[in-house]
Protein backbone atom coordinates (compact mmCIF):
# COMPACT_ATOMS: atom_id res chain seq x y z
CA UNK A 1 0.00 0.00 0.00
CA UNK A 2 1.34 3.82 -0.76
CA UNK A 3 1.83 5.39 2.03
CA UNK A 4 -0.12 9.42 0.55
CA UNK A 5 1.17 11.19 3.74
CA UNK A 6 5.03 10.23 3.01
CA UNK A 7 4.76 10.96 -0.88
CA UNK A 8 2.86 14.21 0.17
CA UNK A 9 6.07 15.02 2.16
CA UNK A 10 8.97 14.07 -0.26
CA UNK A 11 6.66 16.03 -2.97
CA UNK A 12 5.60 12.94 -5.00
CA UNK A 13 1.98 14.17 -5.42
CA UNK A 14 1.38 16.90 -7.34
CA UNK A 15 -2.02 17.35 -8.45
CA UNK A 16 -1.33 20.71 -10.07
CA UNK A 17 0.88 18.50 -12.73
CA UNK A 18 -2.64 17.13 -14.25
CA UNK A 19 -2.98 18.65 -17.16
CA UNK A 20 -6.98 19.86 -17.06
CA UNK A 21 -6.26 21.87 -20.15
CA UNK A 22 -6.39 18.81 -21.90
CA UNK A 23 -9.86 18.56 -21.39
CA UNK A 24 -11.84 19.07 -24.52
CA UNK A 25 -14.15 21.45 -23.16
CA UNK A 26 -11.39 23.43 -22.19
CA UNK A 27 -9.21 23.52 -25.32
CA UNK A 28 -12.42 24.97 -26.76
CA UNK A 29 -12.58 27.64 -24.55
CA UNK A 30 -9.05 28.45 -24.97
CA UNK A 31 -9.27 28.70 -28.06
CA UNK A 32 -12.58 30.55 -28.24
CA UNK A 33 -10.49 33.26 -25.77
CA UNK A 34 -7.70 33.63 -28.04
CA UNK A 35 -9.52 33.97 -31.12
CA UNK A 36 -12.02 36.88 -29.63
CA UNK A 37 -8.71 38.61 -28.04
CA UNK A 38 -7.39 38.46 -31.13
CA UNK A 39 -10.28 40.21 -32.73
CA UNK A 40 -10.85 42.60 -30.23
CA UNK A 41 -6.96 43.61 -30.21
CA UNK A 42 -6.85 43.98 -33.73
CA UNK A 43 -9.00 46.88 -33.58
CA UNK A 44 -7.26 48.42 -30.38
CA UNK A 45 -4.32 50.85 -29.68
CA UNK A 46 -1.23 49.37 -28.23
CA UNK A 47 -2.10 51.47 -25.01
CA UNK A 48 -5.50 49.91 -25.04
CA UNK A 49 -3.84 46.07 -25.46
CA UNK A 50 -1.31 46.87 -22.44
CA UNK A 51 -4.60 47.38 -20.63
CA UNK A 52 -6.39 44.32 -21.70
CA UNK A 53 -2.76 42.40 -20.72
CA UNK A 54 -3.24 44.08 -17.34
CA UNK A 55 -6.70 42.99 -16.97
CA UNK A 56 -5.51 39.09 -17.96
CA UNK A 57 -2.35 39.27 -15.58
CA UNK A 58 -5.14 40.13 -12.70
CA UNK A 59 -7.23 37.16 -13.84
CA UNK A 60 -4.54 34.85 -14.09
CA UNK A 61 -3.89 35.88 -10.53
CA UNK A 62 -7.50 35.93 -9.41
CA UNK A 63 -7.47 32.30 -11.00
CA UNK A 64 -4.40 30.80 -9.15
CA UNK A 65 -5.80 32.12 -5.75
CA UNK A 66 -9.30 30.86 -6.21
CA UNK A 67 -7.73 27.31 -7.06
CA UNK A 68 -5.42 27.59 -3.94
CA UNK A 69 -8.62 28.01 -1.96
CA UNK A 70 -10.70 25.24 -3.21
CA UNK A 71 -7.77 23.09 -2.95
CA UNK A 72 -7.01 24.02 0.63
CA UNK A 73 -11.10 24.11 1.79
CA UNK A 74 -11.53 20.33 -0.63
CA UNK A 75 -8.33 19.26 1.26
CA UNK A 76 -9.83 20.20 4.57
CA UNK A 77 -13.33 19.02 4.18
CA UNK A 78 -11.66 15.41 3.15
CA UNK A 79 -9.80 15.37 6.20
CA UNK A 80 -13.27 15.91 8.31
CA UNK A 81 -15.07 13.25 6.62
CA UNK A 82 -12.09 11.17 7.05
CA UNK A 83 -11.94 12.32 10.46
CA UNK A 84 -15.50 11.40 11.58
CA UNK A 85 -15.85 8.11 9.10
CA UNK A 86 -13.16 7.06 12.28
CA UNK A 87 -14.75 8.72 15.00
CA UNK A 88 -18.07 7.26 14.15
CA UNK A 89 -16.40 3.68 13.25
CA UNK A 90 -17.93 1.26 15.78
Amino acid sequence: MKNTIKDLYWGNVAPWEDKPYEIEEMKELSRLMEENKKRLCDNLSSEEIQIIEKIESCQSELTYLVSEEAFARGFTLGVKLTAEAFANEK
